[in-house]
C-alpha cells in the first residue's frame, strides 16, 4: 500500500536535523514539504513526490542526491554549498530556485538538461532577490537596466 501525507504541510524547518526521517521514504506529500534551516547533508529519505512545493534551502548539502523524483510545485535548493546537481528532480511543476552563487557553474541550460522544469530558473541572491539568465543585447549596456549583474537581469520575481 502506498503512504500518503495529505491535508497538510511537512514542516521540518529548524529542527537541527542532519537527516530525514526514515517514515518519509517513498511517501507522496500532498501539500509543500519544508526542510530548511537544518544541518542535513543530503536528501535520502526524501519523499518520493510532492504535490506543493519541496524546500531544502539553508542547510549543508554538497548535491541532490534523494529528492523527490517530482515535486509539483517549486525547488527551492539556495543557501548550499552544491558542488553537483545529482539527483535533481526529473519533473518541477513550477520554478527551481538555487543560490546566486551557482550562476556560473550551473546555467539554466545545464539544469533544463537535467530536469524539465515548467517554471523559471531563478538564482536567489544573499538578500532573497531572485533573478532569471537572459540573453544580453549587445546593443544595449547593462548600465540601460536595473539590476544588471554580469549579464544576469533581475528582478523580485517570486512574491
Amino acid at each position: 500500500m502506498k503512504k500518503i501525507i495529505k491535508d497538510d504541510d511537512v514542516l521540518l524547518n529548524d529542527e537541527c536535523l542532519t537527516k530525514l526521517p526514515d517514515f518519509l521514504l517513498d511517501v507522496t506529500v500532498m501539500e509543500d514539504f519544508f526542510y530548511s534551516d537544518n544541518y542535513l547533508i543530503n536528501l535520502k529519505g526524501s519523499p518520493h513526490t510532492v504535490k506543493g512545493s519541496f524546500y531544502c534551502y539553508n542547510n549543508l548539502l554538497d548535491s541532490l542526491e534523494g529528492a523527490p523524483k517530482e515535486v509539483k510545485g517549486c525547488f527551492s535548493c539556495e543557501e548550499n554549498p552544491l558542488t553537483s546537481l545529482k539527483g535533481i528532480p526529473k519533473k518541477i511543476g513550477h520554478h527551481l530556485i538555487i543560490g546566486m552563487e551557482h550562476i556560473e557553474k550551473f546555467t539554466e541550460k545545464y539544469i533544463r538538461s537535467l530536469s524539465k522544469i515548467k517554471g523559471s530558473v531563478l538564482y536567489q541572491d544573499e538578500n532573497g532577490f531572485n533573478y532569471e539568465e537572459w540573453e544580453v543585447n549587445e546593443e544595449e549596456s547593462p548600465d540601460d537596466r536595473d539590476g544588471a549583474i554580469h549579464g544576469v537581469w533581475g528582478w523580485d520575481r517570486v512574491r
